[in-house]
Formats: structure tokens, sequence, C-alpha cells
């Protein structure tokens, strides 16, 4: 059985819905984020989200997101995780 808080239906974030935002940049400032997501290894709209979201929520908050979203992947904490062993 799919896990539908993946999918791309609004429950993947615990915001709610990825939108998409048209942003202007520099492309000096454009080659600084690439070079920061690279580094990270991750899509350029990734690392700006982790970015925008620690700004506004809190290091601390998008931490716990990332935290909550591992533990389903694994089963931590849930009675499937039982199951499969």
């Amino acid at each position: 059985m799919q896990d539908s808080s993946f999918s791309r239906s609004g429950a993947s974030n615990p915001r709610g819905k990825l939108v998409s935002v048209k942003l202007g940049l520099a492309e000096e400032t454009l080659a600084a984020v690439e070079r920061g997501s690279r580094e990270f290894d991750m899509p350029v709209s990734e690392y700006l989200r982790i970015i925008v979201e620690g700004h506004v929520h809190g290091a601390d908050d998008v931490a716990r997101v990332a935290a909550d979203r591992i533990r389903r992947v694994l089963r931590i904490g849930s009675e499937l995780a039982q199951q499969d062993h």
C-alpha cells in the first residue's frame, strides 16, 4: 500500500501543497545559489525551500519536519515497524 503522505496531492508537506514561485535573481546571486545547492547535492528549488522555510519557521521546525518524514519512511514509531520485522 502506498503512503499518500508522500504523493504530490498536497499531503507531502505538513504546511500544505507546494506551489511554484517565479523569482528574479541577479546572475551572481543565482550562481552562488547553484553552488550552494551542488554542495548539498540537491536541486536549487529544494535548497531554496529549506532556506526560506528555515527563515520563516525556524531551523528547529525544518529539522523536525525532515525527521518526521524520515520516521514515516522507516516506519519508526508505528505499528507497521513491528509488522515488518
